[in-house]
């Protein structure tokens, strides 16, 4: 008889807190095994060949030369659970323009269709965080300078409306795979509070509490000024990784804060698209909320 194995899948989504969920589960892998599961996050997973399409054949031939429900079983070795942390197998967010894509992370449903065809008899658990759009897109804003494509704060906003970010849309593709038993949601503004409760839902009951989310920001935005200097040295004709290097020169601080490309009335509108939306997400089937201090009060207007 084939044992069962559960596989969770942690999809981001980008820019909310991704790295530091990934790196306290590899930092506590011992104890994550010791509860019974095995974790591979982007350390693992974007070697070469390594990729959930490259080792499923989604998309592509399978580069393992396991059939997908060998390789589930090689990635569990004696563990009944798998758990699987990239963002990117949400698929691209935004083009060779700066413009995020409508409907937001277009390929997510159709991936992980794909996945769950492949292992037919496997529980899939989807794990993901949302955030206020307008905040979200601050964040890709800057996404898009560290992907070398020099484009105004302005430019970006006028061709990306805080209503791109659809996060209802993207649940609903996600909960309508057959194969998908459950998407655990939690807020990016209450990760800090709820990160204890991600874990013990993602790894199981208990583990949480040997984990905690410090005030330290793995992959920090640009400042305002960093991108005033990308924006400049883009005009001289400079080349090369200028994101990079603003960030390096002018860091995010008290006196040079990080850049809003979204004005009050902008987030004044998301404040209220992001509380319907949620409101919306927690009325959907297959839908479990990791709730903490942020989301508690918009649940219970």
């Amino acid at each position: 008889m084939t044992r069962p194995i559960s596989l969770s899948l942690h999809l981001g989504a980008h820019k909310t807190a991704s790295t530091h969920l990934q790196l306290a589960l590899k930092s506590h892998e011992d104890l994550v095994i010791r509860s019974g599961a095995r974790f591979y996050g982007p350390q693992y997973l974007r070697e070469r060949d390594r990729s959930i399409p490259q080792m499923f054949g989604i998309g592509t031939k399978a580069t393992t030369g396991r059939s997908p429900r060998l390789q589930l079983e090689f990635l569990a070795k004696d563990s009944d659970r798998v758990i699987l942390s990239e963002e990117n197998f949400l698929g691209k967010l935004f083009d060779e323009r700066g413009v995020v894509g409508m409907p937001l992370y277009s390929a997510a449903g159709d991936r992980i269709a794909a996945l769950s065809e492949r292992l037919p008899h496997t529980r899939n658990r989807i794990f993901l965080a949302l955030r206020r759009p307008d905040s979200f897109l601050n964040s890709i804003y800057s996404q898009v300078l560290f992907g070398g494509l020099t484009l105004r704060p302005e430019s970006f906003r006028a061709r990306n409306d805080i209503g791109v970010v659809d996060w209802p849309g993207l649940v609903r593709r996600i909960a309508e795979v057959d194969g998908v038993s459950e998407v655990c949601l939690w807020c990016h503004e209450d990760y800090p509070e709820v990160l204890p409760k991600i874990i013990d839902r993602l790894v199981g009951p208990g583990i949480g509490a040997h984990f905690k989310a410090d005030e330290a920001i793995v992959h920090q935005g640009l400042s305002a000024d960093a991108v005033q200097h990308v924006l400049k040295l883009a005009g001289e004709g400079k080349k090369g990784q200028l994101a990079q290097q603003a960030r390096r020169k002018f860091p995010v601080t008290e006196s040079s804060p990080k850049l809003l490309v979204y004005d009050e009335a902008d987030t004044a509108s998301a404040e209220i698209l992001y509380y319907r939306q949620l409101q919306e997400l927690w009325a959907m089937e297959k839908v479990h909320f990791v709730q903490g201090p942020f989301l508690g009060p918009i649940l219970a207007t």
